[in-house]
């Protein structure tokens, strides 16, 4: 029997820095400071605080679980960096965890019944990030919208629910479901899906990378295979 994997996740996507560090299978530990500024300088600061209260070292890790965004540029690249350096050093995996993987899965219970699931995030001015599922499988990949003039209505055939930002107005534009719901839980649940991923397998050479979104149609993905959620 493998011993349970030790997961240290941390995110600095948005004006905050927070770290979460899994053990024991089901014990997490976090750690969460708001800061519009300064997150490479106080980054490590936090991690190592962290590593030391709970009496685990780097060389306890089994992997690295990082938030991906999206969100500030800066502060994405700031956490990606940082884990794949760490991942580097370390000789583990890095894994990354995305702000819609995040709010998708926090938010499971409310998907009961519903087949198509569509995650919102605020994005800057009057926009928004969205990123539609079915069952395990991303369906549409993800795009930033504008609240004025959304252009989701394509999704209006299908029995959905619209979770996140914005989720109210969004819904009236498909005529479905909807629960407004803030991104939370970041920590911990970077380093509970990361755990998954861990135990199910990851492909090789794969690293975290930034997930930087533009405007665009949303529309299905025509060349790539359906991404496999845990």
């Amino acid at each position: 029997m493998h011993p349970e994997p030790t997961i240290l996740g941390f995110d600095t996507s948005a004006a905050h820095c927070t770290a979460a560090l899994l053990k024991n299978d089901k014990d997490i530990s976090t750690v969460f400071t708001k800061m519009q500024k300064g997150q490479v300088e106080s980054l490590f600061q936090i991690l190592e605080t962290l590593l030391k209260n709970e009496s685990t070292t780097w060389d306890n890790l089994s992997a690295i679980g990082v938030g991906i965004g999206p969100g500030n540029f800066t502060g994405i690249r700031i956490s990606v960096s940082a884990a794949r350096g760490l991942a580097l050093s370390l000789k583990i995996p890095a894994i990354g965890i995305s702000n819609f993987d995040i709010m998708h899965a926090v938010n499971q219970s409310y998907c009961r019944g519903n087949k198509v699931k569509i995650i919102s995030l605020k994005g800057p001015g009057e926009s928004a990030y969205i990123q539609v599922y079915k069952e395990k499988m991303v369906l549409y990949k993800s795009t930033q919208i504008f609240l004025n003039k959304p252009n989701i209505d394509f999704l209006s055939n299908q029995k959905s629910i619209v979770i996140g930002y914005k989720a109210e107005h969004l819904s009236k534009e498909i005529g479905c479901d909807y629960i407004e719901k803030c991104l939370t839980k970041i920590p911990q649940t970077i380093v509970q899906l990361s755990k998954k991923r861990l135990l199910e397998g990851l492909e090789t050479g794969v690293r975290p990378s930034p997930l930087y979104i533009k405007s665009a149609d949303a529309s299905p993905q025509s060349t790539l295979s359906p991404s496999i959620l845990n």
